[in-house]
């Protein structure tokens, strides 16, 4: 494209969406200006240094799959790809009710019979739950995805003749990994979704990947060089504050430093309360389109960073069912660091009943957890914690929130709306976050063209 040509894009928000957008945008020979109100970019996938042990702590704890396709295809356009641990042995060690290690093992064989292998051995399923499993394929062979709009996962496994031990041991945790939910409230088809693309699709799609170093060392400070050596501006620590909109068009945004940035193109990458504070409220108030994104709820996710003298758990990460902590990640194992200290990180999915509870009393039941599913653990000391809560880490996956979500191109003809939280048809992962920046980019494309 000829610098004549060159169509100028505001990006609002340096999360993976806008990150993304830039990125793609980029390839097409767009100028971006990007804008972001904190001092890193990242958004909620950032990391920071803990001062008493060095560290560098991620905002939350990430598992990816290979059918992650537009993080992947991000991660290699701006040089990151290399920063993704491929595990030797693909499985999740999941530790059941009853004390026993499980895995659910996905063997280097052709779909479907690699995943097929990977549940018949499961301890955790029963023979009756196993034969049922067939019926449960042939769901995800035929799922119309607004089947199971309004059925929850545990309505749907009860459909699928699952035992209570099953959605115990295996439904729930994975529920609670995927969709940030209980299956008593989570929408089987965002469930269903996560098993036909995950499972069902290429070989390497059912392969689990964990980041091996901070978030910022894998998308934000990567995505910045990236752009601004190919002459992109990139404005931290700058808020949007207002958008002017006249006949149909966004005009001009209005930022928190005095500076009105007129583009041919906008993309918000906000979070949806974010985007809903910069839209003229006539228009929040009149479309259907804004009005709905105030009825979308949000789950939260408590981090639990803990340092120990010893190394005692063998695995890479580990499920539990019997515990209130769902997963405990080995950071050192992860990142390949020697120890000590050793790093582990306790993960509660959907922890509402605990927003309010104090930092030291979860980090005592998080423990207690630990030396539950790890008796060796209480030999180790304890040599420093820290407790994060993220209060709206994800939208919540109910029955309802495919009503709300909004597609990429809002009723304004030059402005798009990214996010994981938008209409990707996917659960709110980092993928739904680079897919809906593929989508938008797209209407932007095709517009222009």
């Amino acid at each position: 494209m000829e610098s004549s040509e060159r169509k100028s894009v505001c990006i609002i928000g340096g999360g993976i969406a806008g990150l993304a957008s830039a990125v793609f945008l980029d390839a097409y020979g767009y100028k971006i200006t990007l804008i972001e109100r904190k001092p890193v970019l990242g958004g909620r996938t950032f990391s920071f240094k803990d001062k008493i042990t060095g560290f560098e702590i991620d905002n939350g704890q990430h598992l990816l799959m290979g059918a992650y396709h537009e993080t992947l295809r991000l991660l290699d356009m701006i040089g990151s790809r290399s920063q993704i641990l491929i595990p030797a042995k693909n499985r999740v060690p999941l530790i059941n009710q009853m004390g026993e290690m499980d895995y659910f093992h996905i063997p280097q064989l052709p779909q479907p019979f690699n995943v097929l292998i990977a549940f018949l051995r499961l301890n955790c399923f029963s023979w009756k739950d196993k034969l049922n499993l067939f019926k449960i394929k042939k769901a995800l062979k035929n799922h119309n995805p607004q089947k199971f709009l309004k059925s929850t996962v545990k309505q749907w496994l009860i459909l699928m003749d699952q035992s209570e031990d099953a959605i115990i041991n295996f439904w729930t945790p994975l529920t609670l990994a995927t969709l940030n939910e209980s299956v008593d409230v989570a929408s089987a088809h965002h469930l269903l979704t996560v098993l036909q693309k995950g499972l069902l699709g290429g070989a390497f799609d059912s392969q689990f990947l964990i980041p091996k170093k901070s978030l910022n060392a894998l998308i934000g400070n990567p995505a910045q060089t990236y752009l601004e050596m190919r002459g992109h501006k990139i404005i931290k620590s700058t808020s949007a504050l207002h958008l002017h909109v006249l006949d149909n068009i966004v005009r001009e945004l209005e930022c928190s430093n005095g500076e009105k940035i007129k583009t041919d193109y906008f993309v918000s990458a906000l979070p949806p309360r974010g985007l809903l504070k910069i839209i003229p409220k006539g228009f929040v108030d009149s479309l259907t389109y804004f009005s709905g994104i105030k009825k979308l709820k949000f789950s939260p996710i408590i981090s639990v960073n803990l340092w120990f003298d010893q190394n005692f758990i063998p695995e890479l990460f580990v499920g539990a069912s019997s515990t209130k902590t769902h997963w405990f990640f080995n950071k050192n194992r992860i990142s390949d660091i020697q120890g000590p200290p050793y790093h582990y990180v306790g993960v509660l999915s959907a922890a509402y009943d605990l927003l309010e509870t104090p930092g030291h009393v979860i980090k005592e039941m998080v423990l207690n957890d630990l030396y539950k599913l790890f008796p060796e653990g209480k030999k180790a000391k304890l040599l420093h914690s820290l407790v994060g809560k993220e209060r709206e880490a994800t939208i919540c996956h109910s029955t309802e929130t495919e009503t709300y979500r909004p597609f990429q191109q809002s009723p304004f003809e030059n402005f798009f709306v990214t996010g994981d939280w938008t209409q990707t048809y996917l659960p709110a992962t980092i993928e739904s976050a680079a897919l809906s920046a593929k989508i938008a980019c797209g209407h932007i494309v095709s517009s222009f063209s």
